[in-house]
């Protein structure tokens, strides 16, 4: 019998928006007026929920799934106003005058990352010079040693040696000799504190955030990826949890098999976990992560959900996902573990691509709903199982994700022929008017929850894309801009809500 998850029983709508891709003034979206502004927006219309994707520290090519670290925040969503209001920031200083702003419509991460280290420093120095906050801060850094320390050290170190990896680092850093990263802690001292500091000043700002939307009936939903990258603090401190060899280079990486993505499959280079070392003191890491994960968000979608039954392991040599091979993983074991804690857990499973029987079972087995894509809907009609015909109610529909094409760049550029052709007679369309007939075929379905991509409220073409799989350029860049924000349709969602029976 298959179980239903609470958190998502009731008929709800919700939009998939990244921070990153709010209007800012520095080059990113902040956790400033304009993200409090997008809550009153959801609120208004009657939207539930709020799913962005991964809040860590960005990694290769900006993505936010190859973070260097599993529990910090990225710093570049701090917002400098809100650093004025909180004092920190001296009361005549205009931030939009004593930082240029970014003129680029795209997402600009070299200059808010300078904005960022900029207005942070400045807090940091109002910080020693007249104590504000001194005592919320050191309770801060109390609470959150466990993962807090070793990050300081690591992000500052990293950064003394210009972000090389840490495959590269002196041997005896990289080795975590006992005396040397004695002698960085006092070398580093006052660069390990603003790091500290910095990530303080993230989470004030983002429960502040989490708040506020949770007052206006809006709740959150976070994505945690299951892997972590490679040149990460994680595989620095607890190399004993990956498959990595005394160097730190990872032995085998995850990826998948080839794919609707990609011929050649997608090697993503993540090391893949020692499972029988996780299981031996019991998860300890990732009770930590997903408890860390639950408390900054309402909910999280689990990125990747088959690789916790079992999940492709590919030598590290190799160039290509292609000659890998499948894996078990405890996957039941761990979320039993969990679970104990927790009378319910509020996890979509991303459960796209190839899923084998135990993934759906283990899925199933804990009533996480999983993930239906419009767009994948309408190749080999006969079976399938993503067209809305075939759903049950415990899943969670989507127009599209992060790493699909917008709805309409996806009808005018990349469907096949006779996808196309099947797709506007299903929805009784044309293609003029395909973006808002698939916006109504999401929300009228039996699943109990609809989110889609706020490109696809808007109708925007492919430029608006945020990633293309197995690319490494041009990716994470789209961002809306204020008159966006301002136009947000909040009578159109209203609408549809109340049409088809969403809170």
């Amino acid at each position: 019998m298959k179980k239903e998850n609470r958190f998502f029983e009731n008929r709800s709508s919700g939009i998939l928006l990244h921070p990153a891709s709010l209007p800012g003034l520095w080059g990113i979206g902040t956790m400033g007026q304009e993200a409090f502004g997008f809550i009153d927006k959801l609120s208004e219309a009657g939207v539930k929920y709020w799913q962005m994707l991964p809040l860590t520290p960005t990694g290769m090519g900006n993505s936010p799934y190859q973070s260097w670290s599993a529990f910090a925040g990225n710093t570049m969503f701090i917002c400098p106003r809100e650093l004025k209001k909180e004092k920190l920031l001296p009361e005549d200083l205009n931030p939009e005058e004593l930082f240029p702003v970014s003129q680029s419509k795209f997402i600009d991460y070299n200059h808010a990352h300078n904005a960022v280290d900029f207005f942070t420093q400045l807090a940091h120095r109002t910080f020693l010079q007249s104590n504000i906050l001194r005592d919320e801060f050191l309770q801060f850094r109390e609470k959150h040693h466990y993962w807090l320390e070793d990050f300081a050290l690591f992000a500052a170190i990293r950064n003394q040696l210009k972000e090389i990896p840490v495959q590269k680092w002196p041997s005896l850093l990289r080795e975590r000799d006992e005396e040397a990263l004695l002698k960085k802690r006092r070398e580093l001292s006052e660069q390990i504190e603003l790091e500290e500091f910095s990530q303080f000043l993230f989470f004030r700002q983002w429960f502040k955030l989490k708040e506020y939307a949770n007052s206006k009936g809006v709740l959150l939903i976070g994505d945690l990826p299951i892997y972590v990258s490679t040149d990460s603090v994680e595989v620095w401190i607890s190399h004993e949890l990956f498959e990595v060899d005394a160097g730190l280079n990872p032995v085998f990486v995850a990826g998948v098999p080839p794919d609707y993505f990609s011929e050649t499959g997608q090697l993503w280079g993540n090391p893949v976990y020692n499972w029988k070392k996780h299981e031996s003191n019991n998860f300890q890491w990732w009770q930590q992560r997903l408890e860390f994960a639950l408390k900054m968000f309402d909910a999280v979608r689990i990125d990747h959900f088959r690789g916790f039954s079992d999940y492709w392991t590919i030598p590290a040599d190799e160039k290509t996902a292609e000659k890998g091979q499948w894996k078990n993983a405890p996957g039941k074991l761990l979320f039993e573990t969990i679970i104990q804690k927790h009378s319910h857990l509020p996890v979509i499973a991303e459960d796209l691509g190839e899923l084998s029987d135990e993934a759906v079972e283990l899925r199933e087995h804990f009533g996480f709903p999983g993930m239906k894509i419009l767009q994948f809907a309408f190749a080999n009609p006969e079976e399938n199982l993503f067209l809305p015909h075939f759903y049950d109610k415990n899943c969670v529909v989507y127009t599209g994700t992060h790493d699909n094409n917008t709805s309409r760049g996806w009808i005018e550029e990349d469907v096949l022929p006779e996808e196309k052709e099947f797709a506007l007679e299903y929805l009784s369309c044309s293609e003029e008017d395909f973006s808002e007939n698939f916006l109504r075929l999401g929300w009228s379905s039996v699943a109990n929850t609809v989110i889609v991509p706020l490109q696809d409220l808007f109708s925007l073409d492919s430029s608006a894309r945020m990633n293309t799989p197995g690319t490494e350029s041009n990716n994470w860049l789209w961002k809306m801009n204020a008159e966006q924000l301002v136009n947000f349709p909040v009578d159109k969602l209203k609408k549809l809500n109340r049409l088809f029976g969403r809170e």
